[in-house]
């Protein structure tokens, strides 16, 4: 495995397709979020959505993955934000092989959405910029129980873009 290479768990749905899940939410001074998008950096259809059992800060979708899908993970503390951009390369059986795509830490998330930032941060990966603030929204979101960047969920969003 490379430097800048990290592996993550695949589930594998009914039907075989392998599939990653949107996840988390935010406690009172902390949060994290794990968003998937394609390699457009669009919306995702999820195959799953859990409804019921315990959904504050966990699993809320089930979205199926192909190589070239970005994985989105943001991890708040307080004001200060990190968030890792990964693209899946490979899928195997049991894991994903994702290359790390940039990686940004900035000690008051707000920053980033001053549109110096965005110009600085985000303008090789423009298209990820919707994902990404879902992902930061996302550990905001007091005990986020839904999936908040996916197609086919018409539920009442929190946050919406």
């Amino acid at each position: 495995m490379k430097d800048n290479e990290v592996r993550f768990y695949v589930s594998r749905s009914k039907n075989g397709y392998s599939c990653l899940r949107e996840s988390g939410g935010g406690y009172t001074n902390t949060g994290e979020a794990v968003i998937i998008a394609d390699k457009d950096g669009k919306r995702k259809n999820a195959i799953y959505i859990y409804r019921s059992g315990h959904l504050a800060c966990r699993d809320h979708a089930v979205i199926p993955i192909i190589a070239g899908d970005y994985v989105i993970r943001a991890d708040r503390s307080h004001r200060k934000i990190s968030i890792m951009i990964y693209q899946i390369e490979k899928i195997f059986y049991d894991e994903c092989i994702c290359k790390v795509i940039m990686s940004i830490y900035d000690e008051d998330y707000q920053n980033l959405f001053n549109d110096d930032c965005v110009a600085l941060y985000f303008s090789n990966i423009e298209k990820l910029w919707l994902a990404i603030k879902a992902a930061i929204n996302k550990t905001l979101i007091y005990h986020c129980r839904q999936p908040v960047y996916i197609n086919n969920y018409e539920g009442d969003l929190k946050w919406k873009n």
